[in-house]
């Protein structure tokens, strides 16, 4: 047998004859090759670091940031500004003519009732001074008078009904020819806050008109949940 043959014993062939037919040669054990082991090893770690990566990733997304109440209980701190299900959009619609408008005399009775009973000081808000602070608000310049640790701020939305039921009474006073309760700079002020409100806005919704074509156009608009405010702003 040449020196290439896998078998090969130490012996010659042509001498000494051998003990094994051809079918009963003796076979080697079946085993991987190292490199293959090596590199089943180092993929099979690489998945599991991945897994791991991969949970702690998911773990950490989904945990929620809080921190410690006065009396030392974990609170939630996700988006405390952020009403819980104010962002909940509802498509309604808005008419020309509502509870909120007349156009003749007879009817501003009704109509000053329901203007009165907007109640803006539902949004003024009370917190910690260092809350404020922590969450990017400009610290408040009016102290809760409850609590001097404490700095009062008014929602946007609501300072926005504030400066609306100041401009109509201003406009009321003036065509009455009355003294003015408030004065005319603050009035000023408020319509340029209710501009900023327009352009901040930027809404996009076009006049429907109404289903009578009587001229009473109708919009569709997108509203956000104001119940949701007015609860969170009361709380």
């Amino acid at each position: 047998m040449s020196e290439s043959t896998p078998f090969k014993t130490n012996y010659d062939s042509e001498h000494e004859p051998s003990r094994y037919s051809l079918d009963e040669l003796p076979r080697p054990r079946a085993s991987l090759p190292k490199w293959e082991t090596r590199d089943i090893s180092l993929l099979i770690s690489i998945i599991g670091n991945v897994l791991i990566s991969f949970t702690v990733v998911i773990l950490f997304l989904s945990r929620k940031t809080q921190h410690l109440s006065p009396d030392g209980h974990a609170q939630d701190t996700v988006n405390p500004l952020i009403p819980p299900g104010v962002e909940q959009e509802v498509l309604m619609p808005v008419t020309y003519g509502w509870a909120y408008h007349a156009e003749t005399v007879e009817q501003m009775d009704e109509v000053d009732r329901n203007w009165n009973l907007i109640n803006e000081d539902v949004g003024a808000v009370s917190m910690l001074h260092e809350d404020y602070a922590r969450w990017g608000v400009s610290p408040s310049t009016v102290l809760d008078p409850s609590d001097p640790s404490k700095g009062i701020h008014m929602m946007r939305g609501y300072h926005s009904l504030h400066c609306l039921k100041v401009i109509r009474h201003t406009m009321q006073q003036l065509v009455k020819r009355e003294p003015l309760d408030v004065r005319f700079g603050h009035s000023m002020h408020c319509l340029g806050s209710l501009l900023q409100d327009a352009i901040c806005y930027a809404d996009n919704s076009f006049p429907l008109r109404g289903e009578k074509n009587d001229g009473e156009f109708q919009y569709l608009r997108k509203y956000r949940n104001w119940a949701a405010l007015s609860k969170w702003a009361g709380f």
